[in-house]
């Protein structure tokens, strides 16, 4: 049944992994766990809702406990980001994360059929690489600008138009991303790029709005 969608690998255990157990008020909790419904349910749908509701109650109750210092990993508490979702497809990711938001969780789906390069963001990121490569080209750094990813409001990008001081100080900022990326090479000068622009918190917050290091759906 999932052997073409969730292979199953052989795999050893790690040997640092019992230094750092997972425990819960202060029990060591077992490496795996299986949930039964308590009622019959009828449909599909419905087993999915109580099944995504039951894992975002159970990740909420563990982040709670984090909260408390009572849900560790080793001798630290456990983050939003230690937690992964295992979905079968983007209908089960959609009803975990719907499920996780109403709790005031946030995150993020990772998907490995569905291509980066064909997201609204990696348009954007194109833009944008463009206009570092070429930070005196007007056209493209206007282009850059313009873009979800900088998200500057029509009234900024028409005050350009006016405030040569402002338009300098773009052009001066992109010439030093132009000229990390020839001195450093790219990952550098994306780490800068993303560092001062806050790109990261803004690809997180997503649809839910809230940026967060969440649990990721993934499949």
């Amino acid at each position: 049944m999932y052997n073409r969608d969730i292979p199953f690998l052989p795999v050893d255990a790690a040997n640092k992994a019992d230094k750092t157990p997972f425990t819960l008020a202060g029990q060591p909790q077992t490496p795996l766990n299986l949930w039964f419904g308590e009622r019959e349910i009828q449909s599909k749908k419905s087993y999915l809702n109580s099944m995504a509701q039951a894992c975002a109650s159970h990740i909420a109750d563990v982040l709670a406990a984090a909260a408390r210092g009572e849900a560790l990993i080793g001798d630290r508490p456990v983050e939003a980001k230690d937690i992964a979702i295992l979905v079968r497809d983007r209908t089960e990711a959609n009803a975990v994360r719907q499920a996780l938001a109403g709790r005031a969780v946030a995150s993020v789906y990772l998907s490995g059929r569905e291509s980066v390069f064909n997201s609204q963001e990696a348009v954007d990121l194109n833009l944008i690489l463009q206009a570092i490569q070429h930070p005196q080209d007007e056209r493209r750094l206007r282009a850059a600008l313009a873009t979800g990813l900088l998200d500057y409001p029509a009234s900024f990008l028409e005050r350009l138009n006016r405030d040569e001081q402002l338009w300098e100080s773009l052009v001066a900022e992109f010439s030093g991303y132009h000229d990390c990326w020839l001195n450093l090479g790219i990952l550098p000068m994306l780490r800068r790029l993303l560092a001062r622009r806050q790109l990261a918190e803004q690809l997180l917050a997503g649809e839910q709005g809230a940026p967060t290091d969440g649990p990721a759906a993934s499949r």
